[in-house]
């Protein structure tokens, strides 16, 4: 059996409701950082427009500068959200 394919970060995901889960590393701190929720993904965007947003809404729910955070981990995944 082969081994999954594995998307390059730059390559447009399926639009849609994702859950995340997102390890940070801030400066001045000991321990990484875990981040979780659901984002969309709009039309377009890649893996890399998605980790940059997502560490751009950590920094604000931090309340830190963004150049302080270090995206460590994003692990994304197709969910079903009711809203």
């Amino acid at each position: 059996m082969s081994a999954p394919a594995v998307l390059a970060q730059t390559e447009a995901l399926t639009p849609g409701d994702y859950s995340f889960a997102a390890a940070y590393a801030l400066t001045g701190h000991a321990l990484p950082e875990n981040f979780a929720g659901v984002t969309t993904v709009a039309a377009g965007q890649s893996g890399d427009d998605v980790r940059d947003a997502l560490t751009a809404r950590f920094a604000d729910a931090m309340g830190v500068d963004p150049a302080d955070v270090t995206p460590l981990a994003l692990r994304l995944r197709r969910t079903a959200v009711t809203r």
